[in-house]
């Protein structure tokens, strides 16, 4: 693994449950992962297919055991509007739990119902699906059948996909899987995908500090009891980062662990996975302290040790 280290993510509400029917069941590696990295405490609990890459180096694999565990039903693939190759994930359960949310804003409950049948059991590969195919699915229901694709819409389950030609016949017209709060999580990311790329191009070496040797880490705390309060203010150890920075505000990764920021995605471990899984950084390792290193055209390597 190539970060966190593997203890930063070993929780026992991380861990996978399954039917007392299934107790022989394999899971594949990639899963595995989705399992890992899928976070406890953020809604959508969506983990991204590229932060799947840090953690399986065939990128291939884990694409061809996302499409076939979505067609086994176990996940949801769903498209981001911030880039084409930006694939969230949500296992089947979280999937479920999602739609189970929509249920109670008072919309007829049949029409979610017939809707997690359709996107798991019959599409759950695929990360859009026709006007044509959601009619056939809701033509059970002909005094809702006209209302149900609005009613997706409105909690958040569906969003338009806009294809060049603008061809309104209904086996063209077609919407992306979606989940409430998606939109909102994928503005943040973007937001915050750009202060990281700025600071990273503006800082020296193209690089930030994302952690610091235990050494570093106890004669930081014996500075820090012993200096002036005026020193204390521009060199800080951040105990949930593990980093020591001069001065702090110059660091935006020490900004990412804060659940209360506005632009709270899902932290430093999974910025730093989103970077690196785009190839658009590398972790690099030297003299005990890790970085974060933007790739520019002169250094393309993809090694992360």
């Amino acid at each position: 693994r190539l970060w966190p280290p593997p203890s930063d993510s070993s929780s026992s509400e991380n861990e996978p449950q399954h039917d007392e029917n299934d107790n022989e069941y394999i899971m594949t590696d990639t899963e595995a992962a989705v399992w890992a990295l899928r976070p406890k405490h953020i809604y959508p609990r969506v983990v991204f297919r590229h932060h799947l890459y840090c953690e399986i180096n065939e990128r291939s694999t884990v694409d061809r055991e996302l499409e076939k565990l979505g067609k086994n039903g176990r996940l949801r693939l769903l498209q981001l509007p911030t880039a084409t190759d930006d694939i969230g994930i949500l296992l089947a359960n979280d999937w479920h739990e999602e739609i189970n949310k929509a249920k109670r804003t008072g919309f007829d409950q049949r029409v979610f119902d017939l809707f997690y049948d359709l996107s798991i059991r019959k599409l759950g590969a695929e990360l859009y699906l026709t006007q044509t195919e959601l009619s056939d699915t809701f033509s059970t229901l002909p005094n809702l059948s006209n209302s149900c694709i609005d009613t997706l819409l409105s909690a958040g389950l569906l969003r338009p996909r806009r294809d060049p030609g603008g061809d309104q016949r209904a086996e063209s017209i077609s919407f992306w899987f979606s989940c409430p709060r998606f939109g909102e999580t994928a503005r943040r990311l973007q937001h915050t995908r750009a202060a990281i790329t700025k600071a990273l191009k503006s800082a020296r070496f193209k690089q930030l500090q994302i952690s610091a040797p235990p050494s570093r880490m106890k004669h930081q705390d014996e500075i820090s009891s012993t200096s002036s309060s005026r020193f204390k203010k521009r060199r800080v150890y951040d105990h949930n980062v593990g980093a020591s920075i001069i001065p702090r505000a110059k660091n935006i990764l020490l900004q990412l662990d804060d659940p209360t920021s506005p632009t709270y995605v899902g932290g430093l471990n999974f910025h730093v996975r989103d970077f690196v899984g785009k190839n658009l950084a590398i972790v690099d390792t030297r003299a005990g302290d890790r970085f974060l290193r933007l790739i520019t055209t002169a250094h393309t390597s993809s090694s992360f040790s």
